[in-house]
């Protein structure tokens, strides 16, 4: 984790990340089913510093606004081949690398553009830190594969066009609310017959018993 002082990671967090231990984590950085059993890591609880940060930017940033947003970008903007460009896990740490080089961010929106610059700065660099574990890289297996550049190239692609992703988004909300109001104007019409339709059977069957 290293000494350096960060926001995040006051002596109150360090302690509840130690309370909270790691845990064991099979991952091979090979396909052969052999080394699956045999190469391990340490994963450490990095939840405390996302509620540090989270709580510290209220309320002018919401940073689990961001990390929504990121996640809806991921899902209009990459192919499926493409979503390990932008995992979870990797876009969480950027944030806290971002949040933790500035501070004094003061809207989502200074905070999406600076995790999209830090994802392409790591990119570029072959070396994405884990926030907890700095030698730890992220994205060694997307390296040693030759994916790296292309994922650069993409998230470039995206900061650059970021409101046009977001207006994208924002479409398929308006179609999900529209199509979420013609269901709940038809499934009450629906429960009702069903529950006409099994009264009904229910009564043939008492007659018949009877």
């Amino acid at each position: 984790m290293g000494r350096k002082e960060v926001l995040a990671l006051s002596i109150e967090t360090r302690n509840k990340i130690k309370a909270g231990g790691g845990s064991l984590v099979a991952k091979s950085l090979e396909k052969d089913e052999n080394k699956c059993v045999k190469i391990w890591r340490l994963s450490l609880n990095y939840a405390p510093v996302l509620q540090v940060a989270y709580d510290y930017f209220l309320p002018n940033c919401d940073i689990k606004k961001v990390l929504r947003l990121l996640k809806d970008i991921k899902q209009v903007a990459l192919k499926e081949e493409e979503k390990d460009f932008m995992k979870s896990y990797n876009v969480k740490h950027a944030l806290l690398w971002s949040v933790h080089e500035n501070p004094k961010i003061q809207s989502e929106e200074q905070l999406l553009i600076c995790v999209l610059k830090k994802i392409i700065e790591f990119y570029e660099k072959g070396h994405f830190p884990s926030f907890l574990e700095e030698k730890r890289n992220l994205v060694f297996k997307m390296s040693r594969t030759g994916k790296l550049e292309r994922a650069t190239n993409k998230i470039e692609k995206i900061s650059k066009n970021l409101t046009q992703y977001l207006r994208k988004i924002k479409r398929q909300q308006e179609s999900n609310e529209k199509r979420l109001k013609k269901y709940a104007t038809f499934f009450p019409t629906f429960l009702l017959f069903f529950c006409f339709h099994l009264f009904q059977k229910w009564q043939q069957k008492w007659r018949w018993s009877v």
